[in-house]
């Protein structure tokens, strides 16, 4: 009880008990009713957060405020109101809660200035509002703001800016960004774990955001631990009709439902309805639950009773939001679907349509996605996938071709809007699940300009096919670069730009110092590198926001949308180049072979196991089991190569993989059957075809046009890796002495250096001297960046994946070479060969491709890598970088040096060492051009001949004096 209560209680039985005769005056009475008043707000606050009971809350509220507005007791009075705003929202009157919360603010700025706690509040509950109807960007400056005012009373409440933490949290999982509004929420739980008892509804609050965000990034077990942790808090409280028991339920089935644990999942509806019906207030949740309840008989193909709880759902979504709000169209959705089920494809159309039109944020307008007139992009872009279905299922039924054309019109709109969403979206991790989301959208699309041209002929559908596919394809890394660029060119201070790099070095150090306590599970340590990660990022993102703000050359430049035409890929390609892109769906593989003069498409069947048909060739490769090498070389070649090979008139390739593909060196592939072991003889693609690979057409245009900002000075600079003070170049080192983290020295890699220097002048480092600072310092000034290194891959973290230089306990760098560093370095070379372990491989991001070491150097400003995609042995690959410098040196292409590397090892050696591992692991990524070298031993014969020129010059001239004096 506080000190204020216990004084006003005594001055009334002072009075009571007094000998004077008691008589009512204003003091006594201002007493009475401020206890009165307070008592009600007690009573409202049980009500509220212990039972749900609105109804009786807001009776309580409205009468302590009657009380205190006549007591002129101005702050409690607005906390009722605050409190009764809070109520109206849980209730679904969003209209009374909004206008209120704007005559609070009012109010409060009129009696206490800007900035009070309760003006904070009050945004707060707007923030809420503005989630709901989908008005995500007023919602974060509501809560943003609130968040700016509760840290003015850090000192005195220091849990209070975990309010306004939580609400941003929400509205980014509103929008789609999970792995946002998940930082969020943990930094807002870190704040309240300190400050505030278990059983706090703000701390249940907290694990129920932290559970159902963990649910939309599919981690089940952590959403159901938390879902179970809020269970057992109310059960210690002996409530029934808690608040939060309704959606912790609720949260439960839905986890089940997504695991496709259909009992489980409706035992835990039907609990959360049964609590719902002594608390019958929260139509929230009472709306979730019909929904949930409706897509259990969904996929158990019970439609009818599947269509009865979304009509429930509706209706209560209705008394809630409006006959039109954003909630509305998940539930118009699932109703289209199963009408669609149904074969019933007027009515799914009709649903789709009512969708689209509570989606849109005038709800009377036509659908315009670049104005951005819609609310939530996600549902949005289900709709639109949908509603294409739906219409190619009409043109089958009608035979009808322009549903086919409204179909693709919706892909078309669907691919805007995915361009939009990226743009929006901060955080890696989400950028991944959009690219997942709008993968199938794509190969859909293809798909539907495939059929298209079969019917018509028109080119224009290839071209469309080839966007589509190009619009999959490495958003990210090209985004990256994109960003780097315009940092560059856009006018930024040097001091800002300084501040930003210094950021994004601490941020990706913090990141991944946070990523190696993860792997060690030290939870002390990953809360306390959460809190400085979650710190950095709100920083750097202040920081992009004023750069996209203040300096439009670089918002421009940043998003500048510069696909690629075929006409200018065609214009790209040599004579004697061909490129193929291949595009991996769930049930075809599309296959774009384009030439300097004709342009196909090509339509493949996927096996069920393709995937594992290409982990078991490169699991036979480096098994070295040479009948299952033959078997599925020769069977994958038949399923993706042989079939597009009768229109490649060249012998130069440039692959473009998708998915799987990634993993797989296509110059290893059979074109024939072959009864021989000696591995010599075998009819690789090698044999036919100079490969190398990119990631898109577009960043391989855009880095052949790419200005480099300075150009290197330099040809080579090489390191080797050397353990402990062995020094000597070795001649026999044994074949299986692999360039991976268990060897300790590396000779090979020495000879291999040196045997590189005899070709192209450089810098080459042995020992002591090929540390890492020193390639840190120089690596900026080299055309051609070598390092025959060992190479270690970490598949769940990639950007700790790392090279490792020779270890100098003197040195002040580590030895270790970082993916995240590389982002962080400007690197300008034409070519960096990378002759280290699995420096190809990483972790396979959907339309991304391999998130390697490679892909590092890419970003850094290589514009090619020579990569490797398993580990390579320290006896072998000497011979093979020999062979390719030589060749780069004559003047090849890079995809042609390498072919003849490898050609010319296999003309030499034993069959032992011809086995595909021992050389097939290099591959060329980028541009393929050749290296323009100079030749320094020319230059210098000049120069000594214009010396000796000059020389003979003035005794002519001498001698020819002294004949005429």
């Amino acid at each position: 009880m506080s000190f204020k209560r216990l004084l006003l209680i005594f001055l009334i039985l002072f009075f009571a008990h007094s000998g004077r005769t008691f008589v009512e005056n204003d003091s006594t009475k201002y007493v009475r009713d401020s206890l009165l008043a307070e008592e009600y707000y007690a009573k409202a606050k049980y009500y509220s957060n212990k039972v749900g009971n609105y109804d009786s809350s807001l009776f309580y509220y409205n009468s302590a405020a009657l009380i205190f507005e006549k007591l002129d007791i101005v702050e409690n009075k607005l906390n009722c109101y605050i409190n009764i705003g809070f109520d109206y929202y849980l209730l679904g009157e969003l209209e009374k809660s909004k206008n209120l919360a704007n005559r609070i603010i009012t109010e409060s700025i009129s009696k206490f200035g800007p900035d009070s706690s309760t003006e904070s509040d009050a945004c707060r509950i707007l923030g809420n509002i503005y989630s709901d109807i989908g008005h995500y960007s007023k919602a974060l400056d509501m809560f943003q703001r609130a968040f700016k005012i509760d840290k003015l009373y850090e000192d005195q409440f220091p849990y209070y800016p975990s309010f306004g933490l939580t609400g941003i949290g929400t509205v980014y999982r509103s929008m789609g960004e999970y792995n946002q509004a998940l930082s969020y929420f943990k930094q807002s739980l870190l704040i309240r774990s300190d400050h505030l008892k278990p059983e706090h509804r703000a701390i249940l609050t907290n694990y129920g955001n932290l559970a159902n965000v963990y649910s939309d990034l599919f981690l089940w077990d952590d959403a159901l631990n938390n879902f179970f942790r809020v269970l057992k808090i109310i059960k210690t409280l002996g409530s029934k009709s808690h608040p939060h028991l309704a959606k912790t339920y609720n949260g439960i089935g839905l986890v089940y439902l997504r695991k496709n644990n259909y009992r489980l999942a409706l035992d835990y509806f039907i609990k959360a309805r049964q609590v719902l019906e002594i608390n019958a207030n929260d139509k929230h949740s009472l709306k979730d639950v019909f929904e949930n309840i409706g897509e259990v008989y969904f996929w158990k193909k019970e439609h009818q009773r599947a269509l009865s709880f979304y009509g429930e759902a509706l209706t209560t979504s209705r008394q809630i939001f409006g006959l039109k709000n954003r909630y509305h169209s998940t539930i118009y959705n699932m109703v289209a679907l199963i009408h669609q089920k149904r074969n019933d494809l007027d009515s799914a159309l009709f649903y789709l349509n009512q969708s689209i039109t509570n989606n849109q944020n005038d709800f009377i307008s036509e659908l315009v996605i670049a104005q951005k007139n819609y609310f939530d992009s996600h549902e949005l872009l289900r709709t639109l996938d949908y509603r294409s279905s739906v219409l190619r299922d009409k043109y089958y039924q009608s035979n009808d071709s322009k549903y086919l054309h409204r179909a693709l019109e919706d892909y078309q709109r669907a691919d805007t809007l995915i361009v939009q969403m990226r743009q929006d979206i901060k955080t890696h991790g989400d950028k991944v699940r959009l690219n997942e989301q709008a993968t199938p959208v794509y190969e859909k699309a293809i798909e539907q300009c495939y059929d298209l041209f079969q019917k018509t002929e028109d080119p224009k559908y290839l071209s469309l096919a080839f966007h589509f596919s190009e619009s999959n394809r490495v958003n990210l890394l090209h985004g990256a670069i994109a960003e780097s660029s315009a940092k560059r060119f856009s006018g930024i201070p040097e001091e800002l730009l300084e501040t930003e790099d210094s950021l994004r070095i601490e941020l990706s150090y913090y990141e991944s110092k946070l990523g190696d306590f993860q792997e060690k599970q030290d939870s002390s340590k990953i809360t306390e590198y959460e809190s400085k990660v979650f710190d950095l990022k709100r920083s750097y993102e202040a920081l992009v926001e004023q750069f996209e703000k203040d300096y439009p050359q670089y918002h421009a430049l940043k998003y500048r949308n510069d696909r690629k035409s075929i006409e200018a890929i065609q214009t790209y390609l040599s004579n004697d180049q061909h490129m193929l892109e291949y595009f991996v769906g769930d049930s075809s593989i599309f296959v774009f072979s384009i030439s300097g003069e004709d342009f196909k498409l090509h339509k493949l069947k996927k096996p069920t196991d393709f995937d594992q048909q290409i982990d078991q060739l490169n699991q036979a490769i480096t098994g070295k089991d040479h009948t299952l090498y033959k078997e599925k070389a020769f069977q994958l070649y038949q399923l993706i190569l042989a079939p597009v090979t009768d229109h490649i008139r060249s012998k130069k390739i440039t692959l473009l993989p998708d998915g799987p593909l990634w993993k797989l060196n296509f110059d290893l592939l059979l074109t024939g059957q072959s009864d021989s072991d000696d591995h010599r003889k075998s009819p690789y693609v090698l044999r036919e075809y100079a490969i190398s690979y990119a990631y898109s057409a577009q960043l391989l245009l855009s880095e052949s046009e790419r200005a480099t900002y300075s150009k290197p000075k330099h040809e080579v600079l090489a390191f080797s890796f050397q353990e402990g003070d062995n020094h000597e170049f070795e001649n026999h080192v044994a074949l299986n002495t692999l360039r991976d983290v268990d060897t300790e020295d590396l000779p090979g890699s020495r000879a291999e250096i040196w045997s590189i220097s005899q070709i192209f002048d450089g810098d080459y480092y042995y020992g002591a001297q090929a540390a890492e600072e020193k390639f840190k310092s120089l690596a900026d000034g080299y055309r051609i960046l070598h390092l025959a290194l060992h190479g270690e891959v970490n598949e769940s973290h990639p950007m700790n994946s790392r090279l490792f230089f020779t270890r100098d306990s003197s040195a002040v760098e580590d030895g270790y070479l970082h993916a995240y560093e590389l982002y962080n370095m400007n690197l300008n070379a034409d070519l960096a060969v990378l002759s280290a372990c699995n420096t190809a491989q990483g972790q396979l991001v959907s339309g991304e491709g391999i998130m390697s070491l490679g892909r590092a150097f890419m970003y850094a400003g290589c514009k090619s890598l020579l990569t490797t995609q398993w580990e390579v042995s320290d006896a072998t690959t000497p011979d093979i970088m020999k062979y390719f410098y030589h060749n780069l040196k004559e003047g090849y292409s890079k995809s042609e040096a390498l072919q003849q590397a490898k050609l010319q090892y296999l003309s030499e050696a034993d069959n032992l060492s011809s086995h595909p591992f021992y050389w097939g692991s290099f591959a060329i990524l980028g541009d393929d051009t050749a290296i323009e070298v100079e030749d320094y031993h020319y230059w210098w014969i000049v120069a000594i001949s214009l010396v000796l020129l000059a020389g003979l010059s003035i005794i002519y001239f001498k001698s020819k004096k002294k004949l005429i004096a």
